[in-house]
C-alpha cells in the first residue's frame, strides 16, 4: 500500500520523508519459490509494475523546473538532473508490515516527483534486486559509461552456504536480463 502523501517544505530533510511501500505484484507460493520460472515471472511482473508507476510519475511531473546549479548526482532518461544532496534517502530495509512476504520498497524522488529506485524483497525479507531509474553522472553532469536506465542489480549472497552472512549488490545489467 502506498503511504500518505504530504506537503514537504524545502527546510525538511530528505531523511524525514517516507518511503513508499508496494505490495508484491502477486502472491508467491511457499513451495519452491526459487524455481527459475517463478523467479522470472515475478521479475517480469515487478518490472512491468515499476515501469507503469515510473511512466505515471513522469507524466504527472510539473513542467515548472526550478533553475539549479551545482554538482549533478545522476540523471533520469529524459535528462532531468538530480543534484548532489537532493537524492532521496537510502532504503533502510524491508517493510516490517510485510511480515516476511515478498514486496517492493520504492525510493521516491519528491523533488522531481518520480521513482528513483526500487528494491525487491523475497520471502523472509531477503533482498532480491535493486532497480535504478537514474543514470549516474560525473559532477559536471556527463553520464558515466557502462550504465543503462533502468538498470537492475541482483543481490548475491556473501556466503552461499550461510544466508545470515548477508548479501551484496551485484553489477548493473539491463532490467530484463536474468
Amino acid at each position: 500500500m502506498v503511504g500518505p502523501e504530504r506537503d514537504v517544505t524545502s527546510s525538511e530533510s530528505r531523511a524525514d520523508r517516507p518511503e513508499v511501500i508496494l505490495p508484491a505484484p502477486r502472491q508467491v507460493p511457499t513451495v519452491d519459490v526459487h524455481s527459475p520460472e517463478q523467479r522470472a515471472d515475478a521479475h517480469r511482473e515487478t518490472a512491468d509494475a515499476v515501469r507503469a508507476e515510473y511512466a505515471k510519475a513522469a507524466m504527472d511531473r510539473s513542467d515548472q523546473d526550478v533553475e539549479r546549479s551545482g554538482p549533478i548526482h545522476s540523471r533520469y532518461p529524459d535528462g532531468t538532473a538530480v543534484y548532489e544532496g537532493d537524492q532521496p534517502r537510502k532504503i533502510t530495509g524491508p517493510d516490517p508490515n510485510a511480515d516476511g512476504l515478498p514486496h517492493t520498497v520504492l525510493r521516491m524522488d519528491t523533488i522531481n516527483n518520480r521513482v528513483y529506485k526500487a528494491r525487491e524483497y523475497g520471502e523472509g525479507g531477503l533482498p532480491v534486486r535493486d532497480i535504478d531509474f537514474t543514470h549516474p553522472t560525473f559532477p559536471n553532469g556527463g553520464l558515466r559509461p557502462n550504465h543503462t536506465t533502468p538498470e537492475q542489480h541482483l543481490f548475491i549472497p556473501n556466503d552461499p552456504d550461510n544466508p545470515r552472512a548477508g548479501y551484496k549488490r551485484g553489477p548493473g545489467q539491463p532490467l530484463d536480463q536474468q
